[in-house]
This record gives structure tokens, sequence and C-alpha cells, in this order.
């Protein structure tokens, strides 16, 4: 029996991941279309970014439920949110974290502790009031090489995050 070429084998494997995405794709819209009443068009763009590990812009008046929205999608999808409240006075540090001087058992010893980006859905409020300084944070942190951050002892260097808007392994 003769066997289908490799390049018909990746088609149709292809088009069953396609197909598997969509019917996941769809299943998150119809369960968040029961929670979040008359904003499809919004929710369609926002479950396309979530599966494309894409960036979201809400812009509206105060009220429609965009922060309801985040945490929908959030609940629905079963992935991990943090939200921090943009205000002039927010540093760099609160959104990405730092080093943290702490009494180990050899002595003091810096430990980074993660800040708000370290998330799968991470919502930073109002970013119209943040310094350039902050929102310069979030894209750099979105796995496109800019975002690593490292934590350096005397013997070694360990990668602490990498990637988009997960958590490091």
């Amino acid at each position: 029996m003769r066997e289908e070429p490799a390049a018909v084998n990746s088609s149709q494997s292809l088009k069953q991941a396609l197909s598997q995405i969509s019917e996941r794709g769809n299943l998150l819209l119809e369960t968040m279309d029961k929670v979040v009443l008359g904003q499809r068009e919004m929710l369609t763009e926002c479950v396309i970014a979530l599966l494309a590990h894409g960036h979201i812009l809400l812009e509206g008046p105060p009220g429609v439920g965009k922060t309801f929205t985040l945490k929908t999608i959030a609940q629905v999808s079963g992935l991990e949110m943090k939200r921090i409240q943009c205000t002039p006075e927010l540093m760099p540090s609160d959104i990405i974290g730092g080093a943290q001087l702490t009494q180990g058992l050899n002595g003091p010893e810096l430990i980074f502790r993660e800040g708000p980006i370290f998330t799968q859905i991470f919502f930073a409020d109002e970013i119209n009031r943040a310094t350039p300084e902050d929102t310069i944070c979030a894209p750099r942190s979105d796995g496109r090489g800019a975002g690593e951050y490292r934590r350096e002892t005397p013997t070694s260097t360990e990668t602490i995050y990498r990637g988009r808007h997960s958590k490091p392994t």
C-alpha cells in the first residue's frame, strides 16, 4: 500500500489544528457572550488576540465593562490575570518587580520578586495616566528579546523571564 506524501499529512494536521482552535475560540465566545452582554465584536477581537498571543487596547468611557470583560476572559479561559492602576507615581519596578535583599542561610542575598507583569493576562488600567517610563515596561516584556530579565549571582546568571506574559518555568 502506498503512503501519502508528507505535504498532504502536514496539510491535514494543519487543517485539524485550525479546526480545533476555531472550535475552542467559538466555545470561549459563546461562554463569554452569556456573561458580557452586547459586546460580541469586542469579545471576538479579544479572543483573536488571546489565541494569537497578541496585545489588546480597550478604549471606552467609564462603565462599559472593560475590566469586567478581561476578568471574564481570564476566568473562562482558566488564565491568571493581574491588574495595575496606572498613576503618575507608578514606578517601572511596580510593574516588573525587582531585586529584594533578604537574609538567607548563607547571609544576605538578592531575590527577584516578580511584579504583576509576570502573568498570563496583564491589565494596565488608565494607561494614559502613566509616565513614559512606565508605559515602556509592558511592551519590552512581551518576549521579543528586550523583555528578558536576569538574576545575577556570583556563580551564575539565571533567566528569570522570557516569553509572552507567562510565568517562567
